[in-house]
């Protein structure tokens, strides 16, 4: 199994659409569903508008800069199944490479690339990656494809991991069945031995008090007694002397 670096994690904002296409009627009502390899979100759905504002974001983590973030816009039915409202790629390429430069300290705003539409990509317009106030940001307008018309505004920022040794493994979605609350079960088994360890750890505590507690008790000469207390029957309360006492009182009874 082929084994891949987590490079870092990326904010995406799906900032509002244009001209999209009428679907229902009059007008239709949209929303939009970002992929990337297993990871999927959508946005909120805007009632009975072809030009809407979303400005919904969701962070994603990259493992793979050349595999392009998937938008698909859908317009919303109570009945029938959702109709598709077009479709188009973020090429997350060309600002990766930026971040490779790991620039610091530009004055703000500073423009640092520009990215031309062309066939490769589904740029309405030229796209600009910015450096403001130690962050770096790209703004898009994508055309729709597959569609008769209609644009969607996007934004991309990245999040920086400080542990970027953790290791991410290729894997098909069906190599992570889900697990107890829709987690996969590798999650579900890290979460599981995070939590018998933490038990593990609280009985050591617990015992080595009882130990303590043992040791300061005082040690009797008698050949049956010339033993310290069992840290457990300290924890309980049944140590010898306990029970020869209770015993004495029921003789005197």
């Amino acid at each position: 199994m082929e084994s891949i670096t987590l490079t870092g994690l990326l904010k995406i904002r799906v900032k509002r659409g244009s001209d999209l296409a009428v679907r229902d009627i009059l007008t239709s009502d949209p929303y939009v569903v970002v992929s990337l390899a297993h990871q999927k979100w959508k946005t909120r759905v805007v009632k009975n508008n072809c030009n809407p504002e979303w400005n919904d974001e969701r962070t994603l983590s990259i493992a793979d800069p050349n595999i392009p973030i998937n938008l698909t816009v859908y317009d919303k039915d109570m009945i029938t199944a959702d109709d598709k409202m077009g479709e188009a790629e973020v090429d997350i390429k060309p600002y990766m490479d930026v971040l490779e430069k790991r620039l610091e300290n530009l004055p703000t705003p500073t423009p640092i690339a520009r990215i031309q539409p062309s066939r490769d990509n589904c740029l309405a317009v030229e796209s600009s990656i910015v450096w403001e106030d130690g962050k770096i940001y790209q703004d898009m307008v994508l055309g729709l494809r597959n569609v008769e018309r209609g644009k969607v505004e996007v934004r991309l920022e990245w999040i920086h991991v400080p542990d970027s040794s953790r290791r991410l493994y290729c894997c098909s979605p069906p190599a992570y069945p889900s697990g107890p609350r829709g987690l996969p079960k590798a999650c579900a088994a890290v979460a599981s031995t995070s939590l018998r360890g933490v038990l593990a750890a609280l009985f050591r505590r617990r015992v080595s008090f009882a130990a303590d507690v043992a040791s300061s008790l005082p040690h009797h000469h008698h050949h049956r007694r010339n033993r310290r207390c069992s840290p457990f029957a300290v924890l309980q309360g049944k140590t010898r002397k306990g029970g020869e006492k209770e015993e004495t009182e029921n003789q005197d009874r």
